[in-house]
């Protein structure tokens, strides 16, 4: 009798290893009081995960390029930490999280609905109990007693849209193995938008109501002209409003167009303070930059009022400088490259999800293992398509 288990073909085991992974990256249990002990006991069983899903990936003995690049991003800034005599420490949990999300991804791609469907049901987990925190704890309602801190979904209601984004977009995908999860869609979007308004967490309750309405648009031909519309827009103000720092401030066109047309502040609430700041730091050290920093790094080499440059490009090159941003844009150029022409209705839902994200991010910078996760989504695209024929056909 052959006893040889054939762990590609685990379901139970690999389902769990992915909800504790989300769960961990997606919660901070430690920025809520009295779950300090739940916050280890999460980082604990995140290592677990990360030391068998290595002892599957070697026996293989082979990686896709994408997969080796990705991991090589992370080392890389293990190393610049290193270099730098930075926050090693969270460089190398960073570099777990991801790796264990890039690694369960390529081995289990054959099942890729197993997966998907355990990121769905540990999104949804997190977003719901964060609704119900802030239902228990309604300090929102005073709005002198309102607090960016000290959320479960990220610490920081400003930390919510990204997980909010990749749990929609998640769940559209899932879509297509079954219409049953339709009923999580539609109860999950509506947390979603107002547990946003709630906070007045207004960018990114913008870009999801934004990524809705396309979403529910059928032609393909209006959601591809508003994919290269808000990629040209990310573009465009990154480049002429992001890189220019306070150097907006004495720009007529420029005044014009954020505070007439767009109706906001000039500074973008002091964000162009903080952005000209963290350009100023890179420039300091543009080859490598300074590897994984942490909120004293931030309150020594730039503005004190807010932590972090507030954009993600500019976080990359302070964390890598010239060398992780060229191995990024390498990294996503290899990824579009493997989206097969013409795109599906899902596969321009999934991009345009990732280029809202990317709005988002204009403002804000996100945990790397959200983005990653979008990237793999469409790189393994074909694979989850596969997997949505072979389930219609049972």
């Amino acid at each position: 009798m052959n006893l040889k288990i054939d762990l590609k073909k685990l379901t139970l085991v690999p389902s769990c290893m992915m909800f504790v992974l989300i769960v961990a990256t997606a919660l901070t249990l430690n920025a809520v009081d009295g779950m300090q002990t739940a916050s280890y006991a999460m980082l604990a069983l995140v290592i677990v995960d990360f030391v068998f899903i290595l002892f599957l990936y070697v026996r293989e003995h082979k990686v896709s390029l994408i997969s080796f690049l990705s991991l090589m991003f992370f080392l890389l800034m293990i190393v610049f930490s290193a270099i730098n005599g930075t926050n090693v420490k969270d460089g190398i949990f960073c570099f777990i999280e991801l790796s264990s999300l890039i690694m369960l991804m390529e081995y289990y791609k054959g099942n890729m609905k197993m997966l998907l469907v355990a990121c769905l049901v540990a999104f949804s987990f997190c977003v719901y109990l964060n609704f119900a925190y802030i239902l228990k704890n309604p300090s929102w309602v005073i709005a002198a007693d309102k607090d960016a801190h000290g959320y479960p979904l990220g610490g920081n209601y400003n930390q919510f849209g990204c997980r909010m984004i990749c749990a929609i977009i998640t769940n559209i995908i899932c879509l297509k193995f079954s219409k049953k999860w339709l009923f999580n869609l539609i109860p999950l979007v509506l947390v979603c938008i107002v547990s946003l308004g709630i906070v007045a967490s207004m960018t990114s309750l913008g870009c999801i109501v934004l990524f809705l309405i396309i979403y529910l648009i059928p032609s393909a031909k209006i959601k591809k002209l508003a994919l290269a519309s808000v990629v040209t827009i990310v573009l465009l103000f990154q480049f002429a409003i992001v890189f220019n720092g306070n150097g907006i401030e004495n720009n007529d066109a420029a005044r014009y167009i954020v505070e007439d047309v767009m109706g906001k502040d000039i500074t973008f609430t002091k964000r162009t303070e903080k952005w000209e700041t963290g350009m100023n730091a890179f420039y300091q050290s543009p080859v490598i930059g300074y590897g994984m920093v942490d909120e004293k790094w931030y309150l020594t080499h730039m503005v004190s009022e807010g932590v972090g440059p507030h954009n993600y490009l500019i976080n990359v090159l302070i964390n890598g400088g010239i060398v992780l941003m060229a191995l990024f844009v390498l990294i996503f150029a290899l990824v579009l490259k493997k989206i097969k022409r013409p795109a599906d209705s899902t596969m321009l839902n999934l991009l345009l999800a990732l280029s809202l994200l990317f709005t988002m991010m204009l403002m804000e910078v996100y945990p790397y293992i959200f983005v990653f996760y979008m990237l793999l989504l469409i790189c393994y695209y074909p694979e989850i398509k596969a997997s949505s024929i072979s389930t219609s056909s049972e």
